[in-house]
């Protein structure tokens, strides 16, 4: 349910991401949603979605003829302790994490990018209620 996933990205520190490749990262955008700090690869979408990026430490050309990326190990343990020393100083602010990632929020999607649709050819209304 809604609130046992966020129970449970309420209970982490930070949401440590760091594929090696990812369509969008869903789960990065829910722990932001509820504050929660999230660590992802400097790589695809992960880029504009996460608080703390990584460098990757190399890519890598993969055998489905797609580029994939390894995650700098020291860069994780780098963004780790950013994350730790902004907690502890008192200068992480988990409302603004939360605020980011209402941008990504689907009724705000929806209204952002499809409305057109919804208004021009009558899709249903339920998606800007949800």
């Amino acid at each position: 349910s809604r609130e046992s996933m966020a129970s449970i990205y309420n209970s982490l520190d930070v949401l440590l991401s760091c594929s090696r490749a990812e369509g969008f990262g869903v789960p990065i955008i829910e722990a932001q949603a509820c504050g929660t700090p999230a660590i992802a690869t400097n790589f695809t979408s992960m880029t504009e979605l996460a608080n703390f990026v990584v460098r990757p430490a190399s890519l890598v050309w993969t055998p489905l003829n797609s580029w994939q990326c390894i995650p700098d190990v020291g860069g994780i343990a780098e963004e780790l302790e950013q994350v730790y020393t902004r907690t502890k100083d008192g200068t992480l602010d988990r409302e603004a994490i939360s605020q980011y990632a209402q941008v990504y929020a689907l009724h705000n999607v929806m209204k952002d990018h499809f409305y057109f649709l919804i208004e021009n050819y009558n899709i249903i209304q339920i998606y800007l209620d949800f």
